[in-house]
């Protein structure tokens, strides 16, 4: 008797039990992996972003310290009160977050900072002024295309500046300033149809004013006036060098520093710079013409002034300077207002310093 044949063993077909809500379940995916990278929220992503941000700030601030180096380093420099004032800002907040290194990488740079603005912060000078006679001068950046030339003369007449030097001056100005001329009988100008023209007023009889050029073979004015003071001769230098936004401006602005410290080293007496200097104080090249032309910045514990750009306050930097000679005891130093110019204008009040 035959066996029936044997029915070859198969896998049961697998039974799908039915949800509850009555649809089949399908097979779930492989488990994750541990370890895995889990998405980033917004809020952790904003603050990457924030401190991003900070560390951009700093590494700008010490680049700026190599001025000397490249000139896009030394525009860098230009910026110490944006800082200062944004990493300290910065540096608070990581420790809210517990970033304990971000926040002490931060805050050192913040100080780095803050010690460069500090000695204009500083209290000015204490006790009354030298005795004697106290002088104003007084720098405007006219700007050339600068329609508003009654603001100018406004100020220009509500201050009373004994000294006074203009900068960006064309014909077109000269015609606008011209009801000036019988309050300063003493005037030199070199109009130009650039941004480089400058105009000299004065008040006083000056024994000499003139146009120089710094270096020789430059081609931008400088005007170079002297004035009796007692028994002092005091020398004014009225200038405008380049804006370093290109390698050669920079060059030819760093090059009128140097010729213009030479110059100044060899006065002896008193001396005062008045104009738009296209630096500010912690430039180094700036620095150096200090030193050589034996010269100091009068805001120095009186404020930070700054002048330009008037429209765009996150970038005001102090570009428009009157330096001193140790002779000079600087009695009054301040910012005027608004003159329809991109730069606004530095007022200094000075006297004759009996122990320079």
């Amino acid at each position: 008797m035959l066996e029936p044949m044997a029915t070859p063993a198969t896998s049961p077909d697998p039974v799908v039990e039915p949800a509850s809500s009555g649809v089949p379940a399908v097979a779930s995916s492989a488990p994750a992996v541990a370890g895995a990278a889990q998405p980033i929220g917004w809020r952790e992503r904003s603050w990457r972003m924030w401190f991003a941000f900070g560390f951009l700030l700093a590494a700008a601030s010490l680049f700026g310290f190599a001025g000397e180096a490249w000139w896009v380093f030394d525009v860098l420099a230009h910026f110490r009160v944006q800082y200062a004032l944004g990493l300290t800002i910065i540096a608070p907040t990581a420790l809210l977050t517990r970033r304990w290194k971000t926040a002490l990488a931060l805050a050192l740079l913040a100080v780095v900072n803050i010690a460069q603005v500090w000695p204009y912060l500083e209290a000015g000078p204490a006790g009354p002024p030298p005795p004697g006679r106290t002088w104003r001068g007084l720098a405007i950046n006219v700007h050339t295309h600068n329609r508003r030339s009654d603001l100018v003369r406004d100020l220009i007449h509500e201050r009373r500046p004994d000294l006074l030097v203009l900068t960006e001056v064309d014909d077109r100005w000269l015609g606008e300033l011209a009801p000036l001329h019988d309050e300063f009988p003493y005037r030199t100008v070199h109009p130009r149809g650039d941004n480089f023209g400058i105009a000299f007023f004065s008040r006083l009889p000056p024994r000499s004013l003139a146009v120089r050029f710094f270096p020789a073979d430059s081609t931008l004015p400088s005007i170079v006036g002297e004035f009796e003071m007692g028994s002092a001769t005091l020398t004014v230098l009225g200038t405008h060098p380049l804006p370093p936004r290109k390698p050669d401006y920079a060059a030819g602005r760093d090059a009128q520093f140097a010729a213009m410290g030479d110059f100044l080293a060899g006065v002896p007496g008193p001396k005062l710079v008045l104009g738009d200097l296209n630096s500010t104080p912690w430039s180094a090249p700036f620095q150096r013409f200090l030193e050589q032309g034996g010269l100091r910045d009068s805001a120095v514990g009186w404020g930070i002034h700054p002048t330009w750009p008037t429209t765009v306050p996150l970038f005001w930097s102090p570009i428009d300077h009157a330096l001193v000679s140790p002779h000079l005891a600087v009695v009054g130093r301040r910012v005027g207002g608004f003159v329809g110019s991109d730069h606004f204008p530095v007022e200094i009040d000075f006297a004759l310093n009996p122990a320079p």
